[in-house]
Parts: C-alpha cells; sequence; structure tokens
C-alpha cells in the first residue's frame, strides 16, 4: 500500500502514459550519461597518448602505462588504442631464432618437396 501511495505522492499530476514516458526518458538519460563517461574516459586516454600511434611496438608499452596510472582497463585501453590483446603478449624471436627456423623450414621443404605448409609446420610442432 505505501508503494502505491509513494508513487501517487511523485507522480500525482502525470496519467499513466505520462509516467510510462517520464520512465522512458529516465532510461534513455542514464545510458546517454554511460556513453558520455565512456567517452569522456576515451578523450583521456587519447590525451595521455598525444601521439600518433601506429605500430604495436608503441601500443604495448603505452597500454602498460594507462593501467598502471590507473585510468582504465587493459581491456579498454586496448580497445581504444585498437590493439589485440594477444598481440600485447607477442614478443618476436631473435633474429637468430628466425633465421634457424627459416633454415629449419628450408631444409624439410627440399627433403619432402611433396610438403604443404601445414605438414612441414606440423613437422616441425612434433620436434620442438
Amino acid at each position: 500500500m505505501r508503494i502505491f501511495y509513494r508513487w501517487r505522492r511523485k507522480h500525482s499530476r502525470m496519467e499513466m502514459a505520462d509516467a510510462k514516458h517520464f520512465k522512458e526518458f529516465v532510461n534513455e538519460n542514464v545510458e546517454l550519461k554511460k556513453m558520455l563517461a565512456d567517452e569522456m574516459l576515451k578523450n583521456r586516454v587519447w590525451e595521455e597518448s598525444l601521439k600518433k600511434v601506429v605500430s604495436a611496438s608503441v601500443k604495448k608499452p603505452l597500454v602498460s602505462s594507462l593501467v598502471e596510472s590507473g585510468h582504465c582497463s587493459v581491456r579498454r585501453a586496448c580497445r581504444y588504442l585498437s590493439l589485440s590483446r594477444l598481440s600485447r603478449h607477442y614478443r618476436e624471436r631473435g633474429d637468430d631464432g628466425k633465421k634457424k627456423l627459416i633454415e629449419r623450414i628450408i631444409a624439410l621443404s627440399r627433403r619432402y618437396p611433396r610438403y604443404g605448409y601445414r605438414r612441414i609446420r606440423a613437422l616441425l610442432m612434433r620436434a620442438e
């Protein structure tokens, strides 16, 4: 019963249709506030970077600094900077590792000329 009287006191001059529209406006306002907060956070992230960020090697330390400073989470920082979260953990092999891998691939392709890249990859994975 109290709920009815509270509702009547709050919306006494409104019709039922007006009350429904009012509730829709309140819900829309909440969504707009969320969107505004997200955009403000995105702007703050871009202000932090202030430079043209193109390569992943530049984006990785920037994501780490944004997360450490508490501006946003890793997921959001990666999304704002258009960086995959998986590529953030990727480390390139040294030139020595690349050369050895290329030499192994060439040796296998000469030994098994009919094998495609999938089978050669399987042989390499099995060897490791």
